[in-house]
């Protein structure tokens, strides 16, 4: 089973980011996505349909009425790796990953910085400011 943990805190150094962990299951990882700009990924073992699964997310915004919804769907066929969704009020970026079959980890480093990215660009293109 990939270990999540070594993999966001070498990442972190690689990228000049930050890594938190709060648990074995729930971490964060700041990584910079432009000069002076970066991005929180949290990262999160989870059992989906009973299988461990690693979600990647990251904020975007509050998920207002004024969004527009159906532009923010067809825009998900760019992606490689991410999605959108709305969880506890805010749009977000997610990728999920087996965490027994997990991809290399030179992919899982791209779907983390595909995360981050997606994130700080949509975050940007619809408020214009960073959401904490």
């Amino acid at each position: 089973m990939l270990d999540l943990t070594q993999l966001l805190k070498d990442y972190a150094a690689e990228t000049g980011g930050q890594f938190n962990a709060y648990s074995a299951n729930k971490m964060v990882i700041i990584i910079p996505v432009a000069p002076n700009r970066f991005q929180t990924v949290h990262a999160e073992v989870r059992q989906i349909n009973k299988q461990p699964l690693i979600s990647f997310t990251s904020k975007i915004c509050p998920a207002e009425p004024e969004l527009d919804y159906q532009a923010l769907l067809e825009s998900v066929q760019r992606f490689s790796y991410s999605r959108l969704y709305i969880y506890e009020g805010y749009l977000q970026a997610e990728s999920l990953v087996s965490a027994v079959n997990s991809p290399p980890l030179d992919v899982l480093k791209m779907i983390i910085q595909e995360v981050a990215l997606v994130a700080d660009q949509y975050e940007q293109k619809l408020t214009g400011k960073d959401i904490q």
